[in-house]
């Protein structure tokens, strides 16, 4: 109980200390237009999706993907990345804590490596999205849908 009301304490910190609020409304302009499946961002990207799972007692998510083409996937992730993951039942976006001492809570490599599963971290402030909730990823200008919370 101690353990995860301190984890529960830390991710809210982490999470204040990226932004003010943690979340932020999508824009009502975006195209949905370069929406992917899983399967394609297999094909194309050399990304195998595992799973979106709460975290940290229900503060933070956790995504994670395997790379199954490093050549394919070099091209696609990296530093300049800045994911987001959009909860699609309040059309808002949350996003990856950054804190100054720690920096972006998410598994970039210079070397991706195939067969290798990265993770990222979204801040969940008020555990709004929860186990069931449909979402989508954004990395760069491709929203992967379909996905659901586990």
């Amino acid at each position: 109980m101690k353990d995860t009301l301190h984890n529960a304490v830390l991710a809210m910190m982490l999470a204040a200390a990226s932004t003010p609020f943690g979340v932020t409304l999508a824009s009502p302009g975006q195209s949905a237009d370069h929406a992917i499946s899983t399967k394609e961002m297999h094909e194309r990207f050399g990304i195998e999706v595992q799973g979106i799972r709460p975290t940290a007692g229900g503060y933070m998510l956790d995504f994670r993907y395997k790379v199954v083409d490093s050549e394919k996937a070099a091209g696609f992730l990296g530093h300049h990345l800045v994911p987001q993951l959009v909860d699609e039942r309040r059309n808002a976006r949350l996003i990856t804590p950054a804190p100054p001492k720690v920096g972006p809570m998410r598994q970039t490599g210079a070397a991706l490596k195939d067969g290798r599963t990265y993770f990222v971290f979204f801040a969940n402030p008020g555990k709004a999205v929860k186990a069931g909730d449909p979402v989508a990823v954004v990395l760069g200008d491709v929203t992967l849908r379909g996905l659901t919370v586990n």
